[in-house]
């Protein structure tokens, strides 16, 4: 999508975000829950910012255990290069393991290896392996993906302005079950205070965060 059409969307969207944007800019007020299965060919993604060196690590493995809580974490990188702000971090409770990619039951006391991998430097997407990973839908898995670190003249128009914080409004957590498949986005709480976005997750596939 070319900057013209996304200068167009983010005008479009001012009038009707504003309200939301001034909901969430008190650090008491509520969470902005986005719209579910909302589906799109090709999407918008934030994208890191230029004064931000990378991540830590692209890609973070730890194992989950049925029956016990586990969490992952991928970090921005700091000036330094030490870890930064966080990124994105994946948390399964004791109960949310399923089935595996296969459909085979997960027992009490099996465990799985998860891989968190940063799929493109340049943007805050992020892909949960083993693909097709199941949890249980009463007990989901949660994420949350924090975009401090990221670009926050969203339009790409050199500068940040009210159109911008219009758009910020507006982000939210999607997710693509493969490449090329159209982007679909999860019901999620966005908190501009906290600048980050969090889901519950019921199965593993690329996650982003974008509008």
């Amino acid at each position: 999508m070319g900057r013209g059409h996304r200068w167009w969307i983010a005008c479009a969207a001012v009038a009707s975000v504003a309200a939301a944007a001034l909901a969430c800019s008190d650090a008491s007020g509520p969470g902005v829950p986005s719209q579910p299965g909302d589906e799109r060919a090709s999407l918008n993604v934030v994208r890191r910012s230029g004064a931000v060196p990378g991540f830590v690590d692209t890609v973070v493995t730890f194992y989950a255990v049925r029956g016990t809580d586990r969490e992952g974490s991928i970090f921005f990188k700091a000036a330094d290069g030490g870890p930064g702000e966080e990124f994105v971090k994946l948390s399964i409770g004791s109960a949310a393991l399923l089935a595996r990619p296969d459909g085979t039951p997960i027992a009490q006391g099996d465990s799985v290896l998860i891989t968190m991998r940063i799929v493109d430097p340049a943007l805050l997407l992020v892909e949960f392996l083993p693909s097709g990973l199941q949890f249980n839908p009463q007990e989901p898995a949660e994420m949350e993906m924090q975009y401090g670190g990221g670009d926050d003249d969203y339009n790409e128009d050199g500068h940040h302005d009210a159109i911008d914080t219009a758009i910020e409004a507006t982000l939210g957590i999607w997710k693509q079950e493969a490449p090329g498949l159209p982007f679909v986005r999860l019901a999620s709480t966005l908190l501009q205070t906290s600048r980050s976005s969090d889901a519950k997750i019921t199965s593993f596939t690329r996650y982003a965060l974008a509008y």
